[in-house]
């Protein structure tokens, strides 16, 4: 029982050493660690923020220089490629082969049995031979095939070559066009020709 008499309390003895810590010595640390992170990751989140806030849109002006450096420089380049294109030279043609022997048209109608021949034109072909085209005409009845050969002849008369050709049907009154081949050498001095029928069916 008490006296009523105050006694003096001993101060708390120092630990041990190689005590263990209490809980509150194990968690004073880690609660001071973790708020140094969220303390971090707050101010890291607000210096972003402002970072992007601070990122403003492009102002007009800017904008509208870009678009005129942009439309100079493709007008230019296309009034370039134009310009080349216009330019460039056209490759040079292949100097043409020197022309044939003038065509001798003859005047009128020749006649050889019941065949008329107009149009009848003397020519050298690309064998340097003579050619004779006309136009041939049968003034009897209908021919199922026919074969002709023509005299080629100089003024006076002498025979510069021979050309000959077949066709067929012909009906009666009806008009083809044939070309007489010739194995004769072409020589300038063809004034008029001579038509035979060879044969015809």
């Amino acid at each position: 029982m008490s006296d009523g008499s105050f006694r003096a309390v001993p101060p708390p003895s120092a630990p041990r050493p190689g005590a263990s810590p209490g809980v509150g010595g194990v968690l004073l640390p880690i609660l001071v660690g973790l708020l140094g992170f969220l303390l971090g990751l707050g101010i890291g989140r607000f210096v972003l923020g402002e970072r992007v806030q601070l990122a403003e849109p492009m102002p007009a002006e800017t904008v509208t220089a870009v678009e005129t450096v942009t439309q100079t420089v493709t007008e230019t380049v296309t009034e370039t490629v134009t310009e080349t294109v216009t330019q460039t030279p056209t490759a040079p043609t292949s100097p043409t082969a020197p022309p044939a022997a003038d065509d001798i048209l003859l005047d009128g109608t020749f006649t050889a049995g019941q065949f008329e021949f107009s149009e009848v034109t003397i020519r050298e072909d690309s064998f340097e031979d003579f050619e004779v085209s006309a136009t041939v005409t049968s003034t009897g009845g209908d021919v199922a095939t026919a074969q002709w050969t023509v005299r080629i002849l100089d003024a006076a008369g002498e025979e510069l070559g021979t050309a000959s050709a077949s066709g067929g049907p012909l009906a009666a009154g009806a008009s083809a066009d044939v070309r007489l081949i010739s194995f004769d050498d072409y020589a300038p001095g063809a004034d008029t020709v001579e038509f035979v029928v060879d044969s015809q069916t």
